[in-house]
């Protein structure tokens, strides 16, 4: 028999993470900042997807875990997603191997194990490689790149080769450079749309949010994950240090000032990127990023 709204009792209006079972297992783990107000959802109503509908029938049980902070409850879906993998979640589900973008003369832009990164080792990311391919040659003339899309890409000679090893380098290493690539792009799609050619203006608008997505995110990410970032709890009791895409240290608010001035630069980066990238999605929603928030200043 389904579960009904009134067989769960009373839950807590907190952060936390609800288990949906089905004959004793687990086939949906969700996250809320209100627990009660976001299960509730799920009963007494005609949903309009109908796979939500379908998982509704079979549920006979749910659980919940109340956590103290909504980021705490973003980890703990992530965990137990990644346990129990519940068929009615897509995400989580499957671990991404991490990857990094390598450039040298021979191959040019490729997937390795060192290099600018870490990335999760994903399909758009191997597109992005693969439309980069369709602007070779490219090269750098003082503040300018010059490039072209081709259908084809063409047999490059070793001098076309290290102009466009040297030009990607900057677009990944130098934030000037990146800004100029990106500023070319803009206006060789506005160009194109210019001129009717919309399936060219779109192939260039794709490879910008490419572009943002890969690289400009990675590298807000990688210095957010360099400096110590403090979350509070629901009750704003106690404190959650972060750094190097990881939880340091849960305590009392009082506590607080001992960590000042602490040295964060021995903290490694997490291996578990995905999880890392839970506490910066989480910053980011708390408007951390781009300001000075950390151990020292957030408070």
């Amino acid at each position: 028999m389904a579960l009904q709204y009134n067989d769960i009792g009373d839950i807590p209006s907190a952060p936390g993470v609800y288990l949906f079972y089905s004959e004793g297992k687990v086939v949906y783990v969700g996250k809320s900042k209100h627990l009660k107000e976001r299960v509730r959802s799920y009963f007494g109503k005609v949903h309009e997807r109908e796979k939500l509908y379908q998982m509704m029938r079979y549920i006979d049980d749910l659980r919940y875990i109340v956590t103290d902070s909504h980021l705490e409850a973003r980890l703990l879906e992530y965990e137990l997603i990644r346990k129990h993998t519940p068929i009615y979640n897509s995400r989580h589900t499957r671990g991404k191997s991490k990857t990094y973008l390598r450039i040298d003369v021979k191959n040019l832009l490729t997937l390795g194990e060192s290099g600018f990164g870490p990335l999760l080792n994903t399909k758009g990311l191997k597109l992005f490689i693969k439309s980069m391919k369709s602007l070779y040659p490219i090269r750098r003339r003082g503040g300018e790149f010059i490039f072209k899309k081709k259908i084809m890409a063409p047999k490059l000679t070793e001098a076309e080769r290290k102009d466009t090893a040297r030009a990607l380098d900057s677009i990944l290493y130098d934030r000037k450079s990146y800004a100029a690539f990106s500023d070319a792009l803009s206006e060789k799609m506005a160009k194109a749309a210019g001129a009717l050619a919309f399936e060219e203006a779109h192939f260039y608008k794709q490879l910008l949010e490419s572009l943002e997505h890969h690289i400009g995110r990675t590298e807000r990410e990688n210095a957010f994950y360099e400096k110590p970032y403090v979350f509070l709890t629901e009750k704003k009791d106690r404190f959650i240090l972060t750094c190097g895409g990881r939880i340091l240290i849960k305590d009392s608010i009082e506590k607080l000032p001992q960590y000042e001035g602490y040295d964060y630069s021995n903290v490694t980066m997490n291996p578990d990127l995905e999880y890392a990238k839970i506490i910066y999605s989480e910053a980011k929603s708390e408007g951390f990023i781009g300001e000075k928030h950390s151990a020292e200043t957030s408070l």
